[in-house]
């Protein structure tokens, strides 16, 4: 019992299945979202470090409150992703994630 505590004392972060932070930058397929406080969950103490996720952008990810066109440096959007993601800083690719929808704030 005691080591099944201690693995669940170094879970930092939970499986989450939305970011939401400011646009970094913007491509055809894809768009970088600050999402520090996904990544960093709940390590402590939080660091200075900035995370940026790669969010992948399909035919069949929505759009709401604008359109692609819509998205430039510095917007505010929350992602819905397609799947609960355990955003980890220790695991680079959980960095990149793909949308479902994406909420232009």
């Amino acid at each position: 019992m005691l080591v099944l505590l201690l693995v669940a004392c170094n879970n930092n972060n939970d499986p989450t299945n939305t970011l939401t932070g400011e646009v970094l930058n913007v491509d055809k397929s894809y768009i970088g979202v600050e999402c520090s406080d996904e990544a960093k969950g709940n390590q402590q103490p939080q660091s200075s470090k900035m995370y940026v996720c790669t969010v992948r952008i399909t035919d069949d990810t929505i759009f709401s409150n604008g359109n692609m066109e819509d998205l430039s440096d510095d917007s505010k959007v929350k992602v819905k992703l397609t799947k609960k993601m355990d955003i980890d800083t220790q695991k680079k690719s959980s960095l990149n994630v793909t949308a479902k929808e994406i909420i232009i704030k």
